[in-house]
């Protein structure tokens, strides 16, 4: 757990004992409490849940983190220290990557609009120039 490593438990504890000695049991209890209940909780970020649908099994950060580990080999400690933003670009170069999803501008669209009238045109000469030869 975050607070054995941190120390922040054993911060608790000597607290714990300070109120202890003031024979206030309920809010020592209250407060160890409260303690574990944020310790084991998990986040409410990014959970997969869309309108008028089942939710998703796993949320988004986790998916991210798994994603990381397995596609760019990171470690544990290395997918959770890494920056969101810095996450979110690499989550979506290896879906750009592996043809899950693509990025255009609106340059890149009107480019490919152009280019897809400019190759039906030249289709429909190819079309007429066959017609007039047979």
């Amino acid at each position: 757990m975050q607070g054995v490593r941190d120390n922040s438990l054993t911060k608790e504890v000597r607290f714990l004992g300070w109120v202890s000695k003031f024979r206030n049991k309920n809010k020592a209890m209250l407060i160890f409490v409260e303690y574990l209940t944020k310790a084991t909780t998990e986040p409410d970020l990014f959970f997969n849940k869309t309108k008028d649908q089942k939710p998703a099994s796993m949320n988004h950060l986790h998916y991210m983190k798994i994603l990381l580990m397995n596609k760019l080999r990171m470690s544990k400690q290395q997918a959770m220290d890494m920056p969101f933003g810095e996450a979110v670009y690499d989550v979506a170069a290896i879906g750009e990557s592996e043809g899950a999803c693509g990025f255009v501008t609106d340059d890149h669209s009107n480019a490919g609009e152009s280019a897809k009238r400019q190759w039906e045109k030249r289709q429909a000469e190819k079309v007429e120039q066959n017609g007039k030869r047979n």
